[in-house]
């Protein structure tokens, strides 16, 4: 997964849209999930997987530098369903990328061959702005939510929104 981080830091050089902050997994779903991330700059989709998250962990899975956008799809394995069927949880909203079998990489991931498998992912940096210090990203049992953490001595800007204080968007000095 090292190169993963190496494919962002290339990527880094051709792009103004990044965060320096850590992209943290964590997952409090009942089943281990499977991760898989991208990103796009200049045009080119970059996809990469799997990181394991067991049942109530959480993993960083990038340290350092998110582009935006930053891809993030999850899935469990297959399991027995009623009457013989299986069933899989999958994770992603949005956007359909390119993802391998065993762990990969991918270069050009929105441009299927014939026998690529196809998932969706969620843009977990869509509507962020500003500098932050981690985006941690939590897998439930009803969807998923990125949450924000800031570096000491910045605020939070918050989206105005009912209830208490509003939704997390962002970080300023």
């Amino acid at each position: 997964m090292r190169r993963f981080a190496t494919i962002l830091v290339i990527l880094v050089a051709f792009s103004s849209a990044l965060a320096w902050a850590d992209l943290t997994i964590c997952n409090e779903f009942d089943q281990t999930l499977f991760v898989a991330a991208g990103s796009q700059r200049n045009n080119v989709v970059w996809t990469m997987g799997w990181w394991e998250v067991a049942p109530g962990q959480c993993r960083t899975i990038n340290h350092g530098t998110v582009i935006s956008p930053t891809f993030v799809h999850a899935e469990t394995e297959r399991m027995p369903g009623p009457g013989g069927t299986s069933l899989k949880h999958t994770w992603g909203d949005g956007r359909k990328l390119v993802v391998g079998t065993t762990k990969f990489e991918r270069q050009n991931a929105d441009q299927p061959l014939p026998g690529d498998r196809i998932e969706e992912f969620s843009d977990v940096t869509k509507d962020l702005f500003g500098r932050f210090a981690e985006i941690t990203y939590y897998f439930r049992d009803r969807g998923a939510q990125a949450q924000l953490r800031c570096y000491p001595g910045d605020h939070s800007v918050r989206r105005r929104s009912g209830g208490s204080g509003g939704e997390l968007i962002g970080c300023a000095k």
